[in-house]
Order: structure tokens, then sequence, then C-alpha cells
């Protein structure tokens, strides 16, 4: 320390006081804590791609029918994918129609939905779109373009019937993530 002038009013320090002695350290409160667990979390998740869109596929076969659907398993807010359906006829004689119905609340949660070939009918529980003279062996395919519009899950139901035969049934999900 640099020695004071004496002032003849009285004693003078010119050096300001020195802090209190403390040890550093950060606390965290244990809400804090699970927050910046979530966060990273999520972080590391956006990074993996896990919330990134992602294709799903299920499929069943039966009654001289394969169907095969490629749909979106989880989709971004306002972001179009296609949903795609695929019938064979697997049977050995051409079957005059098929019927594609789908659970018209799974559209509902999606705008502008546009379907190839266009929808026979719309109705307030189904969508059907109907597959005319499907030759043995070969397939026809349904195209819908699905733009999201809310978010969430999203469950959908899909019969498939031909003229002959028993229908087949499948399920799937969407996720529509913000």
């Amino acid at each position: 320390m640099p020695p004071t002038k004496k002032n003849p009013a009285g004693p003078r320090n010119d050096d300001p006081p020195q802090p209190p002695p403390f040890q550093r350290k950060v606390v965290i409160a244990p809400v804090q804590a699970i927050g910046l667990s979530v966060l990273a979390a999520i972080v590391i998740a956006a990074m993996t791609g896990v919330l990134g869109q992602r294709p799903g596929e299920t499929q069943a076969s039966g009654g001289g029918l394969e169907v095969q659907v490629s749909y979106p398993e989880v989709l971004r807010y306002k972001t179009a994918q296609p949903l795609e359906i695929n019938v064979r006829n697997t049977g050995s004689a051409t079957v005059n129609r098929v019927d594609v119905r789908i659970d018209r609340g799974y559209f509902d949660a999606f705008e502008d939905v546009r379907f190839t070939p266009d929808a026979r009918e719309i109705g307030a529980r189904h969508v059907t779109v109907s597959l005319t003279d499907v030759p043995a062996g070969e397939s026809r395919t349904v195209l819908a373009w699905l733009e999201a519009e809310e978010r969430g899950r999203k469950h959908a139901r899909l019969q498939v019937a031909a003229d002959t035969g028993p229908a087949l049934d499948l399920g799937w999900s969407t996720t529509v993530l913000p």
C-alpha cells in the first residue's frame, strides 16, 4: 500500500475498502436443474433428428389384396407430405372395384387435402376413393397431399374392400409438431 498524505483537516484514506472474503459457487434449485435437463434433452433430440419429419409405413394382405400405406409419422406444422396407399391385386382375376375408405377425422386435421384419383365420396365419417378394373398382379395407388394444420397426434383408420372378399383394416397415427 502506498503511504497516504496527511491532511490538515484530519486523516483521509483514498483507497476503497476491501470486499469481504467469500467463496464463489453456482447454486441451482431442483426446479432449475429439471428445466436445464429438459432443455438439454430438446437440443439433443433436435440435433439427432428425432424432432424432424419422419415417414412411416404399414401394410396388410388378405382376400386377394395387398395394401401398403406410406404416411407421415412425424410432420411439422404447415408442411406438406404425401399419404400414399398402394393396393395390389394378388388374386388370379381382375377386381372390378376396390373401395379405399379412410376416416374423415384424420383429414380434418389437415388443410387443402388433394386426392389422386379424386375421392368418390366425402361423407361425415369417411372419405372413399374407388379404384376400378385392377388386373391380377397389378397395383393402383391413391395419393393424398397433407398439409399440417392442427398440432398434436392424429389417428387414422383405413379400410380397403374389393367387390369380392373381406375388407382389410389398417391403422396409423401422425404427430404434428409445432
